[in-house]
């Protein structure tokens, strides 16, 4: 999700199996700021995440370094 003036995004993690969901704002939409936001907000709880699916969006081209 993207902000008014392009100033912040809201990056959306789910996991199905355990239901858990957790939210990270980034200033940048640039792929190495995302994956940092990702793993950040889920090496808390990473024994929870069963599974990470990505969207095909074009926002996220380094995704393969987070499987």
């Amino acid at each position: 999700m993207v902000g008014t003036q392009r100033r912040g995004e809201l990056v959306s993690m789910v996991e199905r199996g355990s239901k858990l969901v957790r939210l990270a704002l980034v200033r940048e939409s640039k792929s190495e700021t995302v994956a940092n936001a990702i793993q950040h907000s889920l090496s808390k709880d990473i024994e929870k995440v069963l599974t990470l699916p990505m969207d095909n969006g074009l926002n996220l081209p380094g995704r393969p370094r987070l499987a």
